[in-house]
């Protein structure tokens, strides 16, 4: 996922936000601290404008808490460039799709707009992936999955959905 600081040029409360874009990986909630920090951002209450494929859904979920830690709101629109402004930038439609819906509910305030897609789909391992009709049911299987489930239910829980 990639991170920017973005502008409309304005004066407004709004007027100002970042962007996150891209595939969420393991390495995405380090990173967006590292930005939020780099850019003296950890206390701006701009809203994050989320466009994603998804990804890692403990990276999603990491990335959820830590917008609420630092008070961001979230929206799910793509950030593109102002061809009628430029240098600025404008937001448009986008998705939040997978691992990027766990994320978005972190936010203090989440909006979706009328255009803009958010889906869910039900969680899998890359191991469960790579071999469809190979039984795992094992004991150990089942136990990391309902612990797993646990860990989801109490994120959404605490996030206020």
């Amino acid at each position: 996922m990639q991170f920017a600081n973005n502008s409309n040029g304005g004066n407004c409360n709004d007027c100002e936000w970042i962007s996150a874009q891209g595939e969420i990986t393991q390495d995405t909630p380090e990173r967006f601290e590292s930005f939020l920090t780099e850019n003296g951002l950890t206390e701006s209450v701009y809203n994050v404008y989320l466009s994603s494929p998804g990804g890692s859904l403990k990276a999603g979920i990491a990335l959820g808490n830590m917008r609420r830690r630092y008070g961001k709101k979230t929206n799910v629109g793509a950030t593109i460039p102002d061809t009628e402004n430029m240098p600025h930038e404008t937001t448009t439609d986008g998705q939040c799709l997978s691992a990027c819906a766990f994320s978005f509910i972190g936010g203090i305030e989440r909006e979706v707009p009328e255009n803009s897609v958010i889906g869910v789909h039900q969680f899998y391992t890359n191991d469960y992936n790579s071999r469809p009709n190979t039984p795992v049911y094992t004991p150990r299987f089942l136990a990391e999955t309902q612990a797993f489930n646990s860990t989801v239910l109490d994120y959404i829980v605490s996030m206020g959905v």
